[in-house]
This record gives C-alpha cells, structure tokens and sequence, in this order.
C-alpha cells in the first residue's frame, strides 16, 4: 500500500526552514503541528495508527524526530495505548496524551489529533505575529546603538584632539559629548563581560522556575510588555480549555492538565489554586476572580458560562478574542515604535554633529571666515 503524505521530502525540508519554530527546540511546536496534521490525515485516510506512525517516520530528517517518532511506533506495535506510547516519548505533555487519550476512547481519535495540529498552528502564528512586529523596531534601536556608539567611541576622539590643539574653551554641549565618549570608552569592556554573564546565566538558568519567575515579574513591569505576555498566556489556556472540554474532559481534569502547558507563572499559580478550590465544590469563576491574571470581566464571562452549562464554547470565543487583540496590539506597537526611534536616532546623532561641529564654527567666527 502505497499513501502520500501531504508534501514531498524537499518541499517538507523547504517548508520547515521557512517556518521554523523560532527560539524552540527540534521538537518544538512546529514539529508536534506537523506530526498531528499529518498523523490525522492519515487516519482519516483510512490508514491504521500503526502503519500512519511508520509512513510519518520514513519521512522525518531530524534524528530526535525519528527516535520519537520510533517509540510511539514501536510501543504501538506492541499493542500498548497510544496515550502510553506518547507519555513513553516523553515530548508530549499530559494536556496532549490526555486529550489524545479521550479521542481514542471515543472512537474520534483523528478529529482530536487535527484538533490539537490546529492549537499548536495558533501558537505558532501568535508567535511569528509578535516576532514580526518586533524584530524591525529593534533592528532599528539596534542600529540606533551602534551609530551613537561608533560616533561617541571613534568619531568623537578625532574631533577631541583636533580641539585639544585650540586654547579657547569648549562649549559645554561638546565637553558633554567628550566626557560621554571616554566614559563609554572605559566601560567597555565590562558591558562586555556583564552581557557574557548575563547570556551564560540565560542559557543555564532558563527553564528553572525561579528564574522563569523573576524574568516574567520583570517583563510585567515593562508597560504594553507584560499585558501582551498576559493575554498571550490567557488565550493559549483558553484554546486548550476548550479543545480539552470539546472532546469530554472533565473541567478538573482539564484544569489539571492545563497547567502542564508552558504559560504564564502566575497563571500556572492561579490555575493550581483553582484546580484544589473546584475539588472542595467552588465555582472555576469564584476561584479566579481574585487573579490578577485573569480579568474581572473574563470571571463573570466564566460564571455565566458556567451556569448555562456552555464552557466549552465560551472558551472557543474567548481565545478568538484574546488572538484578535493581540493582533491588533502587535500592530499598533510596531507602527507607533518606528517614528519614535527613527525619531529618537535623528535627534541624537544631530546633537552629537552639532557638538562636535560647534566649536569648528566658533574658531571660524574668531578667524575671520
């Protein structure tokens, strides 16, 4: 039997160098988007779940893929579950084996893997949506820096010797200008040293939570920052409440598994004192409505949602409009910030030529020219 996968090898390879997961791993969400697309067509096909594993790890190039992919073959192979051949992988979270589980159970184990393809595909999207808003303001601040930079540490210093061979006094803007160029000059080397430090303690650190604490606590108090980070984290866990609760999970479990997902800290916090208050018979919108994460409004969207029995659904609409903000937002931010540090770099590169070109003004002026 003979079944085509969606792509062709080249155009696979083609497609994932121009989509990679940005700043993930190997098997970051754009594998995992690929393996259910791809997993859950085949399904449907009509291929058994065995014979889809082998055909999708023929076509894997990476080596971590293929071993992956090769244990959930393998623990399939012999009969096993497939939510135990996932947590066998260990790639997979509990939020993906469980979901995937109840698809199994429920004889819908292809719409529930599409289902997941389509969760990991807004994550992405989100995240090449923020990326691309950002990452031409900061090639622009970043061009900005190394301009002033090269004025202040190399331009500035000629200027200074040709004005140390003229015994009228400096204006005071172009003796600012000099005192800012040796200053940066001899700390140099350690903002060098401190960006080592800090980029070592990044790549070691990273996945620690109490670092992951601390880098979030800073970014929220970056304005327009920490509420992007915010609704970022409140639509993922709403689409992933709402695949969980469309396909049979019940709302503690869900909660639970939810809090496996790589959000927010304190949503992850809030979300593990909402998980033991729901045990005890309280509300999930009594239990959030003292979050500083979630809204008071998204609360009370909550409660009625959950006395009309329409959690699921409301959770769809909830991850559509936290999408639709941030879309809106990340626009905004890329079109305000352009001006204002193209704005910024003119004003500054302006004042350090006009204090550098001052004083050749004023010995003109004394010259007679």
């Amino acid at each position: 039997m003979e079944i085509d996968l969606p792509k062709k090898r080249s155009e696979r390879n083609l497609s994932q160098f121009l989509n990679m997961d940005i700043g993930g791993s190997s098997l970051g969400a754009k594998f995992k988007f690929d393996f259910y697309k791809d997993l859950a067509l085949l399904l449907d096909s009509g291929v058994t779940l065995s014979d889809s594993l082998s055909l999708i790890f023929e076509e894997q190039s990476s080596r971590k893929a293929k071993d992956t992919i090769g244990i959930l073959l393998d623990s399939v192979s012999k009969g096993e579950t497939f939510r135990a051949a996932m947590e066998a992988a260990g790639v997979f979270s509990k939020y993906e084996y469980t979901t995937a589980s109840m698809g199994e159970l429920s004889g819908m184990l292809s719409l529930v893997l599409s289902r997941l393809g389509d969760y990991f595909e807004a994550q992405i999207a989100q995240k090449r949506l923020i990326i691309g808003a950002a990452i031409y303001p900061v090639i622009v601040l970043l061009t900005a820096v190394g301009a002033i930079s090269f004025l202040l540490i190399f331009m500035i210093p000629m200027f200074k010797d040709v004005f140390g061979r003229n015994a009228n006094e400096l204006p005071a803007i172009t003796q600012f200008m000099i005192s800012s160029s040796e200053i940066l000059s001899a700390c140099i080397p350690y903002l060098l040293l401190i960006t080592t430090l800090f980029s070592i303690a990044h790549l070691r650190w990273r996945s620690s939570t109490s670092y992951r604490l601390f880098r979030y606590r800073m970014l929220d108090k970056i304005p327009i920052v920490g509420a992007i980070l915010k609704k970022n984290a409140m639509m993922r866990w709403s689409s992933a409440m709402h695949l969980m609760l469309s396909t049979g999970v019940t709302l503690s479990d869900a909660i639970n598994m939810s809090i496996s997902i790589d959000m927010h800290p304190h949503l992850t916090r809030d979300l593990r004192l909402a998980s033991q208050d729901i045990l005890v018979g309280k509300s999930l919108s009594d239990s959030l409505s003292s979050s500083a994460t979630v809204s008071a409004r998204m609360a009370l969207v909550l409660k009625v949602a959950e006395e009309s029995n329409r959690l699921s659904e409301v959770f769809y609409d909830l991850s559509t409009r936290y999408e639709n903000e941030l879309k809106h937002q990340s626009k905004l931010i890329s079109t305000v910030l352009e001006p204002l540090i193209i704005a910024f770099l003119g004003l500054v590169v302006g004042t350090i030529l006009l204090a550098m070109y001052l004083p050749i003004f004023e010995m003109s002026s004394i010259s007679g020219f």
